[in-house]
This record gives structure tokens, sequence and C-alpha cells, in this order.
């Protein structure tokens, strides 16, 4: 595979995991694979943590993920998040004073939890108090799921909350036109997420896909995976009004959660309407309840039929893509927030895990500025060492030169005593006449 940014989703029963390759404008979807947990009778899995560890790290070989940018969430049940309004001050105020609302309306003390904050980007009016979304997660959530999978090696780029990636996905590639709603319904979590433009609302839901099963299970006494695969299956089987008459209390209670939720939000706003809620994750396709959702709530219900502006690689099954699109929308948040300015970026990833990202990117720097000095170094040695043997030829003729006035002198002596010695000897010996001169 080539370079790219991975979004992994990370439940408690499966792990969805995609991957963008491209440029920020035209993301492509290069792959796409759920990989369930071992389950019990019960429907819960053994040794969740185990089972985490063991899937990421298959995932990461099998993928062949090495160093890509990798964007983990995290789910909503185990986070604080709260829109709130701020005094009517200039942008460039806003980041002193989130922290003193953060104080307040966090219910952990702060050094207790990591948490961050969304500007709600909007045309506010003259005297408008600003608004933005707090979220908050105890520490140990985060530091006991990032130490668990530690030895595996990810290079993770984000934590994210999973409504937020969720909520990112939608507004980048669905036409989501007016407030709506999204309802992302799992196994042991519920979401409802209300988008208003560039604000967004997300309340975690008591009724979830278990509850729905559990029902199954109880009026035909069977197992748990026998009533997950006929809740999901209901509409081929031929007790398919026993199987609706089983889950529609809980389809019933889920259904005023979501109308109190529209309710309240309603209430805190300034919108008077939904245009349609959004069905999401498995449990949304048993039997009649799209249907029944629409009619209860007199609300358009849809489902993602679609990608609209990610592109699809040819590697990618579109069968198998199909048949996933309504559980991945998390996934591809994830990964379109590692890809993309996205409108809300928050990132929960503990400092320490920042810090050591940022030294991980100085790391070629430092060794080249090493390289450097040591470069430096060895050249003031060399030149050093060039001006010591400099310094000691200097030194060695100047002691040459000191000894040569001695031994000149002395020369010069010589041949001074040999003349006054020849003069000498042609007093006592006259020469003799030449031969020419006779």
């Amino acid at each position: 595979m080539g370079k790219g940014v991975w979004g992994i989703d990370v439940s408690k029963f499966s792990v969805k995991v995609v991957k963008l390759e491209g440029v920020a404008a035209a993301p492509q979807l290069t792959h796409v694979s759920v990989h369930a947990y071992e389950g019990t009778a019960t429907g819960e899995p053994i040794d969740l943590d185990a089972q985490i560890r063991g899937t990421l790290r298959d995932v990461k070989e099998g993928c062949k993920i090495g160093s890509d940018p990798v964007v983990f969430s995290l789910p909503s049940h185990s986070t604080f998040n709260r829109l709130i309004k701020l005094p009517p001050v200039d942008d460039a105020k806003i980041p002193e004073i989130v922290p003193f609302e953060a104080k307040n309306q966090i219910p952990f003390p702060l050094e207790e939890v990591y948490w961050d904050y969304q500007y709600v980007e909007r045309a506010y009016q003259p005297g408008e108090e600003k608004e933005i979304i707090l979220f908050a997660i105890k520490r140990d959530i985060v530091d006991q799921f990032l130490a668990n999978i530690d030895e595996i090696g990810f290079n993770i780029e984000a934590v994210q909350f999973a409504p937020v990636a969720l909520f990112n996905f939608l507004l980048k590639d669905q036409e989501i036109t007016g407030a709506c709603v999204a309802l992302d319904m799992g196994g042991d979590n519920t979401d409802l997420i209300v988008l208003d433009g560039n604000k967004f609302w997300v309340r975690n839901l008591p009724v979830t896909g278990n509850n729905i099963t559990k029902e199954l299970q109880k009026a035909f006494n069977i197992p748990f995976d026998e009533a997950e695969k006929l809740k999901l299956k209901a509409g081929q089987s031929q007790q398919a009004q026993k199987i609706f008459n089983a889950i529609q209390p809980v389809l019933r209670e889920l259904v005023n959660e979501v109308n109190r939720s529209m309710g309240y939000y309603k209430s805190i706003s300034k919108i008077s309407k939904f245009e349609k809620i959004l069905l999401l994750g498995n449990s949304t396709r048993t039997l009649n309840f799209q249907k029944f959702v629409s009619q209860s709530l007199q609300l358009n219900a849809a489902r993602i039929q679609k990608l609209n502006t990610i592109g699809v690689g040819g590697g990618v099954d579109q069968g198998e893509l199909n048949e996933s699109l309504g559980t991945i929308g998390t996934a591809l948040g994830l990964a379109l927030q590692a890809v993309m300015p996205t409108v809300n970026r928050v990132n929960l990833l503990p400092p320490i895990f920042r810090q050591r990202k940022e030294l991980k990117k100085k790391q070629p720097w430092i060794v080249a500025a090493v390289a450097a000095l040591y470069f430096l170094v060895g050249a003031m040695w060399w030149k050093q060492s060039e001006e010591v043997t400099e310094l000691k030829k200097l030194s060695d003729r100047g002691s040459r030169r000191r000894k040569w006035p001695r031994a000149s002198r002395m020369a010069l002596k010589a041949p001074r005593k040999w003349t006054t010695c020849a003069s000498s000897w042609s007093r006592w010996w006259p020469s003799r006449p030449s031969a020419t001169s006779s």
C-alpha cells in the first residue's frame, strides 16, 4: 500500500479500519476492513484489552500500516461534552476565557481529565454571545487505552471522540442541508448527534443494539449469537411479525429518547424543526426500523447510500463497501481529520505523546546538527593541528638560526689563519724565477 492516513474506530465489539490517500481536496478511499472480536454466549468479549491489542497488532501487520499517521477513536459514553456560550468578546481573548469556563463546566477537577474545546465559527451579530463546545475525558481512560497498544508502535496522530469524527465525515461527505439528526446505533453504544451547520450537539442514549438482540433472545429462547443474526436478517424470516412484536418496545423507548433529545436541542437553539434523521450502525438495519422511526418522529429517515466527495480506489471491493457503509462513518471521519482541515479538530492525545511526536519529527534535524557539530570540532582540531605543526617548524628554524652565527664566525676565521701562514711562508721561501724571465 502507498502512503496515506488511517482512521481506526475501536469499539467494544469490533475494530473498523479505513485508509485515505491523495490530496485534501480529493481524498481516495483505498482500504476498508471490519475486524470483530471473539464473543461469548452473552455477546460480551473475552478479555477486552487483550482482544483490542491482538486485533490492532494483526491490523498493523496485515494492512502494512508501518509509520503512516493513525487517528483513533474513543467511545462517547466515557466522554463529557457541552455547548456553552461566552461573553461577546474579541476572538483573540477566547483562549483566555475558556479555561475558567472549563473549570466551572467540567464535572471533574481539570487535573484529572484531558480536555479541549471547539470554537463554533459562524457569523455572529454585534454583541452576540460566542459559542464553544467543551470536551473532556478522564485521564485514566485515555492512558489505559494508549498503554494497552503502546507496544504495537502506531504513529498516533490524534485521539478523537467517535461522534465528533462522525460529525466531521457527515459534514464533509454527505449533503447536509438545514438541521438534522444522526442516530448511530451500535451493540453497546448509541449516539445521537445534532448537526446544525458548523455546530453540533451529542447525547449518548441508554438504548443500544444489544437491547434489541436480548429481546429476540428471550422471545425465541435462542443463544445471543443466533439472536444477533436474526436481528440483521429478520426481513427474510417467516416469523417477521413475531420478531417485530418482540423488538417494538425497545424501538418505542428509543424513539422517545430521540424525541426528548430533539426537543431539548430546540429549546437551547434557534432552530424550529429538523430536516431528516440519518440512520447508521448495523442495529438500525433490523426489521421495520427505518419505517417505525420515520412514522413515530414524523421525520424523513434516511441511510447513507454512497460516498459523495471521497473517491473510491480500485482496490476496494464495492460490494463490501456498500455492506459496511453505515458503520465506517466514524473511521472515515478520523482519517479525514489527519488529511484535511476538518470543522472539528479536537485532539485528546496526551501532551507527553505530542512531545514524543514532535521530538521524533525533529530527530533528523538533531542528527544533522550533531553531525555538523562533530564536523566543526574535527575541522577545528585539524586546523589547530596544522597550526601546531607550523609553529613547531618555525621554532625549529629559530633554533637553527641561533646556532648559525657562531658556526659562520668559526668558518670565517679558518681562511684568515691560512692566509697568515701563507704570507709568513713566502717570506722564508722566495718564489722561484719563471722560465720566461731567464
